[in-house]
Parts: structure tokens; sequence; C-alpha cells
């Protein structure tokens, strides 16, 4: 950084960017090895909702480069009616990318790049916001690794590839920083394009990054004593620029979104996906030795993947360190970033108060009282994931304390090492998810069946998706993350009335929803309209006639 406050990664390429990239591509090579021998055979999430964001990238390449249309709509889920997508979490990002990708690698592969691009990413921008506060390169450096590799991190890891993608939340924050600091035209144009990237990512991550904006606007305009600051001359333009450019393009997303959910309403999320306050403390059923924990995270009652959320000992000493040194530490803004954590960790917790699986009643908490004010939060419902700003706080603040700390605190080089270790070791994930990609005999026959819908009684919702995109046809019936109550209503239908008995209803099947074929357990007992297509030990498919 300059005099004038440049931050500008081009002027030192090498240190500010190329050494922090390889670090921390080096340091997920070996926190998750051997996971790296699987690049070509596995893709890296689990047979579960991996699978969904396996489609995920999977359909984004097909309706951009076959289909010619936009990515929020199908007809290949849902068969023929389809559904939007605008309340899935498509995460459209990756599968931009992955167009590029699949030029020269499998689905499979480029799935897999954008796991290791997440966690790369996501390290340098944590590590780019810290050190604009903090000045600190090694405490940056530190303040990625807590970030990018923290429980909260991997834990999504397993099969929330949406989740996964955190790494333009940080750089955000860091260009709506400059923006307030230094106004000027390229980092309006900056702001609006990361917080687009955000939102095309996932929704959390975007609403997120909007309520750090709005603190960052209310502490810029305390510490000049002017809350009106951006009406002066050197902010309207490039704040009104931010906001134009914010405004066709996640404006647009949110607003159809918004438009979509009041005609036809969204399935809700979670009801009660609040932070557990043991989740801090306690290691995860995701930290490599998570079996010494179960007896803390197998009663809670949300997945183990939102419940591996702990902070770390090592991380959190810093923090107690760092508060009560705070006017000794030369850093710009502390109390800013511990407001930050309060403020996410508060809303975190949910509307239900729970501490160590104990429900605690007649606590009013913040985010019940948000849903009132702001009705589509509702259809979130997982506040337990607001603790990725936790970690990213965490490590804006340990970088801003880490020079003292190392210096003062721990004076000794083996106190020192010990502290790393200690971090390491608290931060070592269990081995990630990898599914196998090994398609079984019939997608091939499958595929050379003449057109037609399909619905797949043999496998699971989730395998489903997967073989969905090696065979390439409509689906009947289809797993999304939200789904429009229309939708529900309509296929209710099918799932509890048609299906359960398909040679019977096989008529209304052909005639009003256009199935076409029937992939069946083998030993599936055909009736009248059924043509047998295929039969091995494993399943059998039928061809449904008029």
């Amino acid at each position: 950084m300059n005099a004038k406050g440049n931050y500008s990664i081009f002027n030192d390429f090498p240190r500010m960017l190329l050494f922090p990239l390889i670090f921390y591509l080096v340091c997920f090579v070996i926190l998750t090895f051997p996971l790296i021998l699987k690049f070509s055979t596995h893709y890296f999430q689990d047979e579960g909702d991996g699978c969904q964001n396996l489609w995920n990238m999977w359909w984004v390449n097909k309706a951009v480069t076959e289909l010619h249309q936009p990515v929020w709509y199908t007809n290949y889920l849902h068969y023929p009616h389809g559904s939007t997508l605008l309340g899935h979490t498509l995460n459209p990002f990756n599968g931009y990318i992955g167009i590029l990708l699949q030029k020269f690698l499998t689905l499979g592969e480029a799935f897999n790049v954008m796991v290791i691009f997440s966690f790369v990413m996501g390290g340098w921008s944590a590590f780019y916001l810290a050190y604009i506060f903090s000045r600190s390169y090694w405490g940056s450096i530190l303040a990625g690794y807590i970030f990018t590799f923290s429980s909260y991190h991997f834990g999504q890891a397993q099969g929330h590839m949406q989740l996964v993608s955190l790494e333009w939340l940080p750089l955000f924050i860091a260009v709506f920083y400059l923006l307030l600091e230094e106004p000027s035209t390229f980092r309006a144009i900056a702001s609006a394009i990361t917080l687009f990237l955000v939102i095309l990512c996932d929704y959390y991550y975007a609403f997120y990054s909007v309520m750090t904006g709005g603190i960052l606007l209310l502490h810029r305009g305390w510490r000049r004593k002017d809350f009106l600051f951006i009406f002066r001359r050197d902010y309207v333009w490039p704040i009104m620029l931010f906001l134009y450019l914010s405004l066709v393009t996640t404006g647009v997303l949110v607003g159809l979104f918004l438009f979509a959910n009041a005609r036809d309403p969204f399935s809700a999320g979670a009801a009660d996906g609040g932070l557990d306050v043991m989740s801090l403390f306690v290691y995860g059923a995701h930290w490599r030795f998570g079996e010494l924990t179960r007896f803390f995270w197998s009663r809670t009652p949300l997945a183990t993947s939102e419940t591996s959320v702990h902070l770390g000992f090592s991380v959190m000493f810093i923090l107690v360190y760092a508060w009560v040194n705070r006017n000794r530490i030369d850093a710009k803004h502390i109390r800013l970033w511990y407001g930050i954590f309060i403020f996410f960790f508060l809303l975190a917790l949910g509307s239900t108060l729970r501490i160590a699986g104990v429900v605690i009643p007649g606590i009013i908490l913040p985010y019940g009282a948000l849903t009132y004010l702001i009705p589509p939060l509702r259809v979130a419902g997982c506040t337990v994931r607001m603790a990725v700003m936790l970690f990213l706080s965490a490590g804006v603040i340990v970088s801003m304390a880490c020079t003292r700390f190392f210096s003062e605190f721990l004076k000794s080089n083996v106190l020192r090492v010990l502290f790393v270790v200690l971090l390491v070791g608290e931060y070592l994930p269990a081995p990630m998810n990898a599914t196998l990609l090994d398609p079984p005999p019939y997608v091939d026959v499958i595929k050379r069946l003449p057109p037609g819908a399909i619905v797949d009684t043999l496998n699971d919702k989730c395998k489903a998706h997967c073989l969905q995109t090696l065979y390439n046809r409509p689906r009947l019936v289809g797993y999304l993350s939200r789904y429009q109550e229309s939708v529900e209503r309509k296929y209710g239908e099918v799932d509890e009335v048609l299906l359960p008995d398909i040679p019977r209803n096989a008529s209304t099947l052909y005639k009003k929803y256009k199935l076409r074929y029937i992939l069946a357990p083998a030993d599936y007992q055909p009736r009248p309209h059924l043509k047998l297509r295929y039969s091995d030990a494993e399943c059998t498919i039928y061809e449904l006639l008029p």
C-alpha cells in the first residue's frame, strides 16, 4: 500500500497475489490429501446434495450452450410443466465457469476445479480484506487460512456447493470499504460486480454482504460525524453508479425472486436453523477427530454440516487478547470488526436460543423480529450459516492483533510453534466426501432410446440427479432445494397417487404428463400399457404405450 492508500495488488503481484494463492492451494491439497488423487474419478462432494450441485453445473451448461435459454427455468425436472430455479440453490457462477472448463475437462473434473477454486480464492479474498485493515502481511495470510479452512467451510463442502463458494463475500466487503474510504468510478464498478458475483453463488451470502455494507456505511458516517456523507460532492457520482449497476444486476435477480415468491410462494426453510452457542466451542463432526465430540453434535437438530462451526481455542484466545489490548493495537477499526462479529452472532442464533441442545424459552432474539420486518426471510431459515461472518470477522481481528500477540505474548519460538500446531490441529478437517463417477450399464441404454421423458423409481432423488447428467433427457419429477407451492401441489398428485401404481395410471402419465419411460427395480411386475425395453439384475426399463 502506498501513502495515498492504493491497495492495488498489481503494485506487488508476487507478494499480494501469487504467493497467497499458491499457499492456500498447497494447504488445501495437504489438508484434504489424498483427495487430489481422485480428481478425475470422483467429484468432491457427497451423494446427497452434492449430486444436486453436480446437476446444477450440468444444467447451466446445457441451458446456455444447447437450449440457448436463461438458466433460471427448467422443464428437465418436473416435466412437462417445469419449474423456476429462482428459489433453488443453483449457484450459476460455478456453472458459467464450468462451461469454459468443460471444453477440455469432464463435468466431474470441472466441478472439482470449482471446489478447489473456492477454497483457494476464498483464502485470498479474506487475506486481501484483512490486509486492508491490518497492513500485517503474515497476519493477513493467517486470516485467510482461518476463513477458508474453517470448520464452517469444510462442513459445507460435504454437499453444499453454493455455500462452499464463499470467495466473493470478503472481496465485496473489501472493495466496498475502499469505495467509502476513497470514492472512485473504478471502485464503484468493482463493488457492483463483486456483489453480483456473490449473489450468483448464494442468496445468503448476498444478504450478509448487503448487511455488512450497511454497517460500513453507518460506521463511515459516524466517523465523519455526517450520516449524509454519500450526498456530498465526492461521493454522489460513485455511490449513484454503484447503486445503479447493483440495481440492474443483483437487483434484477432479487426482484425476480421476490416477484416469483409473491405470486407463487416458495417452500420455507428450516423453521429452527439457528446456531447453538456451544457449537462455537465444541469441535464438530467434520473435525478430523470429530468422533470425540459425538456426545454433543449428535444431539443437535441440524445436519452435521451446519453444526460444524467451532472457532477454535487458538483463535478465541487471540480474540480475547485483541479486545483486552485494543487500545494498544495499531490497526484500523478493530472495534468495527468486533461489532460485525457480535451483530452476526446474535442473528445467527435464529429465533430460538439454544445452548448445548437445550432450548432457553422466553428470550426474544433479533432474527425473529427481522423476519417480521422482512417477510421473505422466512424462506431462508438456516441462520446458523451466518457463522461464515464470524470466521471472517475473527480472521480480520486476528490479522490486526497478530504482530503484537506474537512479539509480546508468544516471545519464544517454541511457544509460537506450539500455537501454530494447535491452530492447524483445531482446523484439521475430516476427510472430504468424494463420490465415484461410475455410471451403471443401463445409462447407455437410456441414451439410445427414442426421445421421451423418464421417471426414475429405482434410485433415490439425489442419485437420479447424477444419472440425468449422463443420459440427458427430461424427468417427470426432480429434487430442488425450494419449490413453489403450485409445483408441490401439481406433483404431489404424481408422487402420491400416480407413481405408486404406474401400470394402472399409465394412460394419465402418458397423456397428461408426457411420460414415456420408467426406470424400475428388477423385480417390477409389468401390466398392460408397458413395454419392456431393458432388463438386468439391477433394473428394468419400460416404455409406456398410448
